[in-house]
């Protein structure tokens, strides 16, 4: 994970109008390429993203130490099944999205871009994660719900 700072910085291309969803990405893509490993780059990104007050830890009741530890380091999530190998992570883009996401493309585009503002979650090139991190990857897909 080392090798992130010898990373060339990565700018979107597409044929629609460049918006703040590129944008994003663009400052993401940057940051990665100037991170030395994985921990520095969800650092420095996420920033203090969470929304939780910053005296959550002095709330009465017992759940105070845990709001107060999500607030500071997030949820950990971990992963039980084996790392993907190279072949199956290659197949899993070249089947790309599912159909759906192609049909609510500017639902996606609107919840990528709130999501990322609030600290959720980032986008990335693929490339530039090949070989640094241990992914595991399902086709975006959109299920229609009701009003929304």
């Amino acid at each position: 994970m080392e090798r992130f700072a010898a990373m060339k910085q990565t700018i979107v291309h597409h044929p629609h109008p460049r918006d703040e969803l590129d944008k994003l990405i663009d400052q993401a893509s940057h940051l990665i390429s100037r991170s030395n490993t994985w921990q520095e780059f969800v650092t420095t990104l996420r920033g203090r993203a969470s929304k939780f007050h910053d005296k959550v830890g002095t709330l009465p009741g017992v759940a105070a130490p845990l709001l107060d530890n999500l607030r500071l380091h997030g949820a950990t999530v971990t992963t039980t099944t084996p790392a993907w190998s190279s072949g199956q992570i290659t197949a899993a883009l070249k089947r790309g999205p599912h159909k759906s996401s192609r049909d609510h493309i500017d639902f996606l585009w609107k919840e990528f871009t709130d999501m990322i503002n609030k600290g959720q979650w980032t986008i990335l090139s693929a490339r530039l994660l090949d070989g640094t991190a241990e992914l595991r990857l399902s086709p975006l897909r959109v299920v229609p719900q009701r009003e929304r």
